[in-house]
């Protein structure tokens, strides 16, 4: 995979980017009532390895800020007499394991309408059998009765790491879409590594993740204001329109590659924007309040 992502290398957009926060980015919150060590918001193959009574992603004191971290480790398990080798692995996605053919994978991710730009954090990292550990982050458009549409990757290989280390991972586009899903992915050891019982053992330890976009501030947990974007597609004119008024609120207008074209404000309930002079395509727009993003998505000028 290594040499498949290289050869994938793109240029990367350069922009203004902010941090914005993911859920549960710290890993302070953990499902109580799971039979297993569930972070919030996050999922793992603990499920599947609960059934050899071991867990490859577990809670850490051992943590950058706060009181907690996630540790993942590489293990080796025991299925019906077959040694099998289960990387720690935690994501936004689905998991599906396949533990007899040692492969696994995963779909989907979580919703936003944002060209992510980096993807920073801290982590220790100790391996086993000279391993690295991954990250694989993407952003992609998943829309019903269309064709899966990648829109950027990053990733990054993290190596020995004894003290709390900053990473930081930048995302490599390749098109102008916009997308609706971000998803990341950390590895406690390499994809083509996961076959090798040499690195069961290795531990990576992440806490404090971030990403950046080249907007202010979104809260994934905060419920988005009501908006009501007409008409979409547009041709001429597009308004939109919020149930109250608050003050300090932006509409901010964006091109595909992120690029701001303008930014105008919301005081009122609606807000009508002429396009006579914009190109057909897809737009984004960004709704904020300070320095935080209360709505986003995008639409069409035909």
């Amino acid at each position: 995979m290594k040499n498949l992502l290289l050869a994938m290398c793109l240029v990367f957009f350069t922009m203004h980017i902010s941090a914005q926060t993911l859920p549960n980015s710290d890993f302070e919150l953990w499902d109580d009532e799971a039979s297993y060590p569930s972070p919030e918001s996050w999922n793992t193959p603990n499920k599947y390895t609960l059934l050899a009574n071991v867990y490859v992603v577990e809670q850490s004191t051992d943590a950058y800020s706060g009181s907690y971290a996630a540790r993942l480790e590489t293990k080796i398990i025991d299925v019906l007499g077959t040694e099998v080798l289960v990387p720690g692995a935690i994501t936004f996605a689905d998991f599906a394991v396949d533990v007899m053919n040692q492969t696994f994978s995963y779909s989907g991710g979580y919703f936003l309408s944002q060209n992510v730009q980096q993807l920073t954090g801290m982590y220790k990292y100790q391996n086993a059998g000279n391993d690295s550990a991954t990250i694989l982050m993407y952003n992609f458009r998943n829309r019903e009765n269309e064709e899966y549409d990648t829109i950027g990757y990053g990733y990054t290989y993290l190596h020995d790491a004894e003290e709390w280390t900053p990473f930081v991972v930048n995302m490599r586009y390749i098109n102008g879409h916009v997308p609706d899903t971000f998803n990341v992915l950390f590895m406690s050891t390499t994809d083509e590594g996961l076959t090798d019982p040499a690195h069961a053992g290795s531990v990576l330890l992440i806490d404090s993740l971030a990403i950046h976009t080249n907007t202010g501030i979104l809260n994934l947990w905060e419920k988005p204001v009501a908006l009501h974007i007409f008409p979409n597609p547009a041709t001429t004119n597009i308004s939109f329109e919020t149930e109250e008024i608050a003050t300090g609120r932006q509409l901010i207008l964006s091109d595909p590659a992120g690029k701001i074209l303008l930014k105008r404000e919301f005081q009122n309930k609606i807000i009508n924007l002429p396009l006579s002079g914009y190109p057909p395509g897809m737009y984004t727009y960004t709704v904020t309040e300070g320095k935080r993003i209360v709505n986003s998505g995008s639409f069409i000028k035909k």
